[in-house]
């Protein structure tokens, strides 16, 4: 309804189509709106929305109740239910603004900035707006959960004074973290990113507390440096240690093309003492300044041509295992590795450490190569002979079809340099071709003939005080022979629907395959790698594998649910040896495999071992494992060996032995939809030590977490406390250790 007289109001328009009178870019309709000309203002009301439509411009949409538009200075005043959304910024809720359209300024009360990117909400009982993109707040707060059925936010950080710049950071001053509107943690200033796209800027720091280490802190500091590339520096400082630093570097090339390399450094301000060794197992480290370093690449440089590094070279061997835990430790690089490249570091228990280049061309027939592997020894004991060093290695491996018969010509060419700091090296070169074909037997049994030869030649070096009494260039040289042979025989049931199963196949396949090599003497030739002891072979083998696939209504194809495979080996030359006072013992121990999946998302495996010279079980590995849809899991894997350093073929032979047993545990699941319990157990049954155990609890309701951890390994507890917040990440974990 109009009110205005006759003498203040030149011309009025009213109805919900868009007003006439507005200046472009802009755009203005309501229920009600009256042009005051005189005035040169605007007032409107009832479902008021103000649009601007110039195109080259983000589009802009005011909403409200009412609204005012004084036209001269192109300023809105708005209240009720008022809504601000920018097509290229944020979205802004309040119950009054002033704002200059043209400076895009002005003062907004009871405002909640919502940025859709990041999922942050920033409140105000008064804010003013200081450009397009930056805001000024008193009273106010920040959160990324929404308000649910009139309850308090899971979280949200209060500030009495705040400044926020979006695509760059929020500042507040007299910050206060509220879980549930408790108040558990206070700072003076607080800097937080408010960015839509990832940014150079501080992470959260991690917090830690040893009773080796002391309390702890490390800040990263993220560096973006391109779209495909950045850099995470990790300084630190710990209590009783001293300096830390760290880094990270990723690199994203294309599809096939990665790198990532990661690097500790800790000048340790307190060397190992007596009574203070780490671990107590008499390895006393004098070393002060403590690094790893390590990384891994693969490059597709060419569709045919790939090259792969791994690099790891560590300053002492307790480092490894001292340090687990946390952003940098050894147990997440193994994890973020094995994630990226499929390929995971040596465990931390073996004094080896590899680095290694290699090349390699693919060709139609196989491939071609080169590679380097240098060793670390990280436990740097004196020994008599230090690692090889191999600088180069060039390889060939491939195979090639010949004539009808499917005649197979296969061979591994491999030439190499090894160096050593102490011991025997030099040069060596391995040439293996094989000849393998299907003879003409009867069309029911699988059939396939082996020929090999494999000669070895060497030039001889000597490193240290290594001495060689031998010739400098002795060769070797191996004759192998093969034969493998197979009856397969199937049969099909169709079960019209039993249990839901359309039908089973049964597959049993009994075989025997003959194994022979003869070898020249190899006392006169180096020992560089395990390639330079071959063994000598005159092998039956023979047993049988059972097979169960079945296949449900509406499946495409077969599910393997159950296998038994029996194996064992005799030994024609240990039968034909004189048995003297040790005896003869020629048949192997029974190899038995069992494997069920009676669902797709459980399966039980069983190997066992049995001896046939009356020494009983002599080994079994038990394993099984089960998942859901869910995330739930449990694991279990019981090992034992009593001859721990037993080999191929598995033949024990008495005498007095050191045994080894092994259980392992692992599960999780949720408890309920909001708590999850994880844990798992390692531990050592001959000697009756826990190697390690965890145990998780987390509580991970609406836009926040809470996790409780447990963990036990390296001759120290810790508990460990850490808080998760939706939006920003883990913020510093409050840890005992050494409990």
């Amino acid at each position: 309804m109009l009110l205005a007289t006759a003498a203040a109001v030149l011309a009025a328009d009213t109805g919900t189509s868009p007003s006439p009178v507005v200046p472009p870019p802009w755009r203005l309709s309501a229920d009600r709106i009256e042009h005051h000309r005189a005035e040169q203002r605007l007032e409107a009301e009832g479902q008021v929305v103000l649009e601007r439509v110039r195109p080259g411009l983000p589009p802009v949409t005011i909403t409200a109740d009412r609204l005012r538009h004084l036209l001269d200075a192109n300023i809105v005043e708005a209240e009720g239910h008022v809504t601000v959304k920018r097509s290229d910024g944020p979205r802004l809720s309040a119950s009054r603004v002033r704002l200059d359209l043209d400076q895009e300024t002005g003062m907004i009360e009871d405002a909640s900035i919502f940025v859709p990117e990041t999922h942050f909400y920033f409140t105000g009982k008064r804010v003013e707006k200081t450009g397009p993109f930056s805001y000024r707040f008193d009273n106010g707060s920040i959160t990324a959960c929404p308000a649910e059925n009139g309850e308090s936010r899971a979280w949200r950080i209060v500030a009495r004074r705040a400044e926020l710049t979006l695509e760059g950071y929020a500042r507040l001053r007299g910050a206060v973290l509220r879980i549930k509107e408790i108040p558990v943690l206070y700072t003076p200033y607080l800097i937080l990113p408010a960015k839509t796209v990832r940014a150079t800027g501080f992470l959260f720091p991690e917090l830690s507390s040893s009773a080796r280490d002391g309390s702890g802190v490390i800040a990263p500091f993220f560096l973006d440096i391109s779209p495909s590339a950045d850099l995470t520096l990790y300084p630190g400082f710990l209590e009783n240690r001293g300096l830390f630093a760290g880094l990270e570097a990723r690199a994203v090339l294309n599809r096939d093309s990665r790198l990532i390399l990661r690097a500790s450094f800790l000048h340790d301000s307190q060397p190992d003492r007596p009574g203070d060794d780490f671990l107590d197992d008499g390895y006393l480290r004098d070393r002060r300044d403590r690094y790893w370093l390590r990384g891994k690449t693969d490059l597709r440089l060419t569709p045919t041509l790939s090259l792969a590094a791994d690099l790891d070279f560590v300053s002492d061997r307790d480092f490894l295992r001292e340090y687990r835990q946390g952003p940098l430790g050894s147990d997440e690089d193994q994890r973020i590795f094995h994630r990226y490249f499929h390929r995971d570091f040596q465990p931390v228990s073996l004094p080896w450490r590899e680095t290694s280049v290699r090349l390699r061309q693919q060709r139609p027939w196989g491939i071609i190569g080169v590679e380097s592997l240098a060793v670390k020894d990280a436990w740097d004991e004196p020994r008599a002979t230090t690692p090889a060093q191999l600088l180069p290695r060039l390889l060939s491996a491939g195979a090639l079809v010949l004539g009808e018969r499917r005649l197979v010509l296969a061979w591994n060419v491999e030439a190499q340099h090894a160096w050593r700091k102490e011991g025997v090296g030099g040069q060596r070169f391995d040439l293996a071709p094989r000849l393998g074909a299907r003879l003409p037997l009867w069309p029911w049994l699988d059939n396939r003939l082996t020929l090999g030869l494999r000669q070895i030649f060497y030039q001889v070096d000597t490193f240290g005080q290594a001495d060689w009494p031998y010739a400098d260039t002795p060769s070797r040289t191996a004759a192998q022979f093969g034969l493998d042979l197979a009856m397969p025989l199937r049969r099909t049931f169709w079960l019209k629907g039993v249990f839901g199963w359309q039908r089973l196949t049964h597959l049993v396949r009994p075989e025997l395959a003959y194994r022979y090599q003869t070898l020249s003497g190899q006392d006169d030739v180096p020992q560089i790698d395990g390639a330079d002891r071959l063994t000598t072979a005159n092998l039956l083998e023979y047993g049988f594998d059972n097979v169960v696939r079945i296949q449900k209504n509406g499946d495409r194809s077969e599910r393997r649910v159950g296998r038994l495979r029996l194996r064992q080996w005799y030994d024609i030359a240990e039968a034909r040896r004189d048995p003297g006072a040790s005896g003869r013992y020629p048949f192997s121990d029974i190899l038995l495999e069992l494997e069920l999946r009676p669902t797709p998302a459980s399966q039980l495996r069983y190997e066992t071992t049995v001896s046939v010279h009356g020494q009983g079980v002599t080994g079994y590995d038990l394993s099984s494992g089960w998942r859901n849809d869910d995330n739930g899991y449990l694991r279990l894997n019981y090992r034992y060996q009593r001859d721990p350093n037993r080999s191929f073929p598995y033949r024990y032979i008495a005498g007095a032995t050191q045994s080894s047993a092994y259980l392992g545990l692992a599960g999780g699941g949720w408890l309920r939809p909001d708590l999850r319990l994880e844990g798992n157990l390692s531990r050592s049954l001959d000697s009756a030590r826990t190697v390690e155990s965890n145990l998780r609890l987390s509580y991970q309701p609406s836009c926040w977490n809470m996790e409780l951890e447990f963990s036990h390994g390296a001759g120290e507890s810790r508990l460990v406390l850490k808080f998760g917040l939706e939006g920003l990440g883990k913020i510093p974990g409050i840890g005992l250790s050494g409990i």
